[in-house]
């Protein structure tokens, strides 16, 4: 999945559900200008974050 500084997606990681979790990580990525590492489970309904 690509995202651009726009915040613009392309590509898909799990049909749609984990990519919208995924873009306030990516915005706090983009605005710290630093990698992020997080990890996520999949259950029937969607991605959550694990804590």
């Amino acid at each position: 999945m690509l995202v651009n500084s726009l915040g613009q997606q392309f590509g898909l990681l799990s049909g749609g559900c984990l990519e919208g979790n995924l873009l306030p990580f990516i915005r706090q990525a983009w605005q710290k200008n630093k990698s992020i590492l997080k990890t996520f489970d999949f259950d029937d309904s969607c991605a959550s974050q694990r804590q």
